[in-house]
């Protein structure tokens, strides 16, 4: 039978300074650990706000493109501009409502007007500006 060969043992002092993290080690680790913690949190919170300045700005769009419509829907001759209307997010009038409501008219032929919807207010950095043309035909008068 062959004998088992040992290597030499080193003294305690050589292996204490090799046997574990120090704390100096743990604690730079756990900087590390926070300041990536912190930048997932910041993040995160950017992340947060984006989803909601695009839900506000989906609200004034879905409220333009409804009183766009409204507008398309009467007669041509009555279209008439509006100058800051303070609507809620259903795109009604409300003393109390989040967006600000503009309608312009333009006479671009005496048989074609450009109507421009701009919205404004809390969670629109820039105002939504939607613009439509409206063909104008022939006035009937009377039944």
């Amino acid at each position: 039978m062959r004998a088992r060969r040992r290597s030499p043992r080193r003294p305690a002092a050589a292996r204490g300074a090799r046997a574990g993290m120090s704390l100096i080690a743990v604690m730079m680790a756990m900087v590390l650990l926070g300041i990536g913690t912190m930048a997932i949190g910041a993040a995160q919170a950017g992340a947060l706000r984006a989803q909601s300045a695009s839900s506000r700005r989906t609200t004034a769009l879905t409220a333009a493109r409804m009183h766009l419509e409204a507008l398309r829907a009467i007669d041509p001759y009555t279209i008439a501009e509006e100058t800051g209307v303070q609507v809620g997010d259903d795109g009604r009038p409300s003393a109390t409502g989040s967006f600000t409501r503009s309608t312009r008219v333009t006479v671009l032929r005496t048989n074609l007007i450009r109507v421009d919807v701009a919205m404004s207010g809390a969670g629109l950095t820039t105002p939504l500006v939607l613009s439509t043309h409206v063909y104008r035909g022939a006035r009937v008068v009377g039944p």
